[in-house]
């Protein structure tokens, strides 16, 4: 706890197996500020998250884990931190991103 990894426990239905770390990347991004939502169409939660100056990151579900997180949006703090909804905006079955400034 507190390095800012984020970490999976996946669902038995009576439960969680132990946890296990997907993506690696702590110490400069926003904890508590990660969204869950697919992004990229093939029906599996992606991760989305923030730095300290508030760029996006995205890293995709490979279905067992995470791909490392690459930027998607580079903003150099000019929107507030974890005020980043993820939804589907236009019907296209991906998740879009929406924030304030």
């Amino acid at each position: 706890g507190g390095d800012n990894r984020f970490w999976l426990s996946e669902s038995t239905g009576s439960g969680f197996v132990a946890p296990h770390m997907v993506v690696a990347e702590g110490g400069t991004f926003q904890a508590g500020q990660a969204q869950y939502a697919d992004v990229n169409g093939d029906g599996k939660a992606d991760l989305l998250f923030q730095d300290n100056d508030n760029n996006f990151y995205l890293s995709e579900s490979t279905g067992n884990g995470f791909a490392s997180p690459h930027l998607v949006i580079d903003h150099g703090g000019s929107f507030q931190t974890g005020q980043a909804q993820l939804a589907d905006m236009n019907g296209d079955g991906k998740a879009d991103l929406i924030f304030q400034g």
